[in-house]
């Protein structure tokens, strides 16, 4: 059994992409990966057989990259299955890979915008998928975009889960990071882990840490813009709040559960600029319960919905300090609530939100024996 990714961008960067081939190796199933962009943490992708190209490359020469590589793997390596990530992934697939092979659609985020060439994204996205037998999308809302759109193929919410951590890390490593700088290591950490950008409510974030009692502390794992991280700094200051808020460098996926099981309560807020996060799907959410860490989600989406009926999190109005603030306390205060958020989060990993359970129902689940 033999699986070809198509990533249209760093693959050791997308969780989703990263737990598939994890999933796949457990079940005996070997991962061919073709990126179109260089690998920055290619160690997280062990196990595959990983294609790069050495530089970044231009639009057309991603797409010719890609169809290359998909046409000399079909000769070679004859996979079963063809999962073809993202928008650029889907056009490359469609062009490249053998008619006879099964291609999934795994769309993270949706492209298109109100202009000519994101008219003619959408019109090619549609051709495209003639092609495809199944369409992944993370959130139930885009599974009706999927409908809106015109796409083919059987549709499947496939929720950006990590696969089923039996056991945990031994925590103290992101604690040991804060005592370096001077930070109190029994504070209370609140966390925000992932990409950096003027959607994810780190401003708001910030301020509402002026609403929570010390010692707490955020600290917020990645990198993005950076102008927008000089901004969070300055806002820090300014609240006086600079030793209580902490810039963690990036660290690959194989090594982020080391620092999760250090966290109290994690952010998964999304401001609604636009579709794709208007109806968020962030990984970070489930890694978190995964964790055992509660979560706290923007309110009025399909993700809040699941988050406070599971009873593992709060959903909040990501425009309100206060709001965040109180959540954050009501989920550090050690109250039994508290706890019992805790232990839901992990119990829901381990029962239904892991990889292996999403996957069961779609064709890759079938070809692993995992349905």
């Amino acid at each position: 059994m033999r699986v070809l990714h198509v990533a249209p961008f760093d693959p050791s960067r997308y969780p989703p992409l990263i737990q598939t081939t994890k999933v796949c190796a457990a079940a005996g199933a070997d991962s061919d990966v073709i990126a179109a962009t260089p690998v920055r943490a290619p160690l997280t992708l062990t196990g595959t057989q990983l294609v790069q190209p050495s530089t970044h490359l231009s639009r057309v020469d991603l797409l010719r990259y890609l169809i290359t590589g998909i046409r000399r793997a079909m000769r070679v390596n004859r996979p079963d299955l063809v999962i073809a990530h993202n928008y650029h992934g889907l056009l490359a697939a469609a062009v490249g890979a053998a008619a006879t092979v099964p291609l999934v659609y795994h769309c993270h985020d949706f492209v298109g915008a109100p202009n000519l060439r994101g008219r003619l994204d959408l019109l090619l996205e549609q051709v495209s998928s003639f092609r495809v037998d199944e369409v992944w999308v993370p959130a139930r809302e885009r599974t009706e975009e999927v409908f809106r759109r015109g796409l083919r193929g059987q549709v499947r919410l496939v929720r950006n889960c990590p696969r089923r951590l039996a056991t945990l890390p031994r925590g103290g490593r992101l604690r040991g990071w804060l005592g370096e700088r001077g930070c109190d290591t029994r504070a209370r950490i609140v966390a925000r882990h992932g990409s950096i950008g003027r959607a994810h409510c780190i401003l708001e974030s910030i301020e509402a840490l002026a609403w929570v009692a010390a010692p707490t502390t955020l600290v917020v794992i990645g990198e993005g813009d950076e102008d927008y991280v000089r901004a969070c700094e300055a806002r820090a200051r300014q609240l006086g709040l600079e030793r209580r808020v902490w810039f963690h460098p990036f660290v690959p996926h194989d090594q982020l559960y080391e620092l999760l099981v250090d966290v109290d309560v994690s952010l998964g807020l999304y401001a609604p600029t636009e579709f794709n996060t208007a109806s968020p799907a962030p990984n970070k959410v489930f890694e978190s319960l995964a964790a055992g860490v509660g979560v706290i989600v923007t309110a009025g989406n399909s993700l809040a919905e699941e988050v406070v009926s599971a009873n593992v999190g709060l959903a909040v109005d990501h425009r309100s300090p206060r709001g965040i603030g109180d959540a954050i306390e009501r989920l550090i205060d050690g109250s039994s609530f508290a706890e019992q958020v805790k232990a839901n989060a992990r119990e829901a990993h381990l029962r239904e939100l892991n990889y292996e359970h999403q996957l069961a129902p779609t064709v890759l689940g079938r070809l692993l024996g995992l349905s």
